[in-house]
């Protein structure tokens, strides 16, 4: 795979050391992520077709930590969102309850998330990119068109 991995031993493997082989597991699940999905720019530029009316910059724009880009996406790829339970994203609080629901929407979905919510509120752009490339491998085909309630998500910003 042409993986290097500083610091890690077989023998944490095989002891069960459970930090060590969540990272090994983290480092091959973003391996895969761009071996399958490519690099961040087409990451980016696939968020942007699939969201409604937010746009990113970035993985590290500081939008992303509302929820709402993510809901939009998890919504065009099929995925039922409840928009009366996501919030404007104005301050933490309301940031803490976006990532919360959409995580566990994602979960429900059967998903596959190796995050916390503060990865999204802290827009922490490798997680969120294993995260939203989950989206394009695991959901269904993205020429479905979505139904969400444009009036709910522009009330939202």
């Amino acid at each position: 795979m042409g993986i290097k991995i500083n610091h890690l031993a077989g023998k944490d493997l095989f002891e069960g050391n459970k930090k060590v082989i969540l990272s090994f597991m983290q480092i091959v699940w973003r391996f895969w992520v761009a071996k399958k999905c490519g690099n961040e720019a087409e990451i980016v530029k696939w968020v942007n077709s699939e969201a409604g009316m937010e746009r990113i910059g970035g993985l590290e724009d500081r939008k992303i930590g509302k929820g709402i880009v993510i809901a939009e996406v998890m919504e065009r790829k099929g995925i039922k969102i409840d928009w009366s339970k996501m919030k404007e994203g104005k301050d933490w609080k309301e940031k803490e309850e976006n990532a919360k629901y959409v995580m566990s929407v994602a979960w429900s979905q059967g998903l596959t998330v190796w995050m916390t919510w503060q990865s999204i509120v802290k827009v922490r752009p490798g997680i969120l990119l294993a995260f939203l490339s989950s989206f394009d491998t695991t959901t269904q085909n993205s020429n479905n068109h979505h139904n969400h309630n444009h009036n709910q998500i522009q009330s939202l910003k």
